[in-house]
């Protein structure tokens, strides 16, 4: 069937701006599918083994025993997470039921990048994880300096003895970290980028209250440190 003039003049004027947004198209839609196909996925991950879990002797220039416990942030995705933050959103501390409630005196605060000292880290690549620092914890002995040992209820659970406790990062705003004694705890952390979709895990961290000794030991009978399955 032959076109008549007008409309074979009408669509050999238009040609031109078909083939525009033809191309327009594929642009938006490859753009589309390459952000579907490359993006970041973040996750955590924690342990009782080293780097997580790492005995020190000294804080600051005083002989302070301690362990230092921190999360590995990962990108398991195809493309760089862009200001990625970590958020201690709350603690909950298990009770002599075996339920866990919430720890009113926790207060949740973003969570410091080792050895940058910053709560926002601008790049994180693909399989290239990046450390949170989150807690330490402590030696309880005569040594500790006042700002050490504030006044803490007696914990619920069972343990032994109790010379250690757990300083987890101070508030926003405040240079006071936050003491809590033995005790199971859970800690919710969320894990946000400005690029990637928001995720949540939950740290399993036990101060079981002992301190079998400064020299190296079995961290198992100090604590545990991990992921909540």
């Amino acid at each position: 069937m032959a076109l008549c003039p007008q409309t074979a003049d009408w669509l050999k004027s238009f040609g031109p701006y078909f083939t525009g947004v033809v191309a327009l198209l594929i642009a938006l839609f490859g753009e589309y599918m390459r952000r579907l196909t490359f993006k970041p996925t973040l996750n955590a991950s924690a342990s009782n083994q080293s780097p997580h879990c790492v005995m020190n002797k000294y804080y600051g220039t005083a002989e302070r025993p301690h362990y230092s416990l921190r999360i590995a942030i990962e990108n398991r995705g195809r493309a760089e997470a862009k200001e990625v933050e970590v958020l201690a959103k709350d603690l909950k501390r298990q009770r002599g039921e075996g339920n866990f409630e919430a720890v009113t005196d926790f207060h949740e605060t973003y969570l410091s990048w080792s050895g940058l000292h910053d709560r926002v880290l601008g790049v994180l690549n693909p399989k290239m994880p990046k450390y949170c620092y989150l807690a330490r914890v402590f030696w309880k002995d005569e040594h500790l300096p006042t700002s050490f040992c504030p006044q803490i209820p007696p914990p619920i659970e069972d343990y032994l003895g109790d010379v250690t406790r757990v300083a987890f990062p101070a508030p926003v705003g405040s240079e006071r970290h936050q003491f809590f004694g033995p005790g199971r705890y859970r800690l919710t952390l969320r894990i946000g980028a400005a690029n990637a979709k928001p995720v949540e895990r939950v740290l399993k961290v036990h101060v079981t209250g002992r301190w079998p000794g400064v020299e190296p030991q079995n961290v198992g009978d100090v604590l545990e440190f991990g992921i909540n399955p």
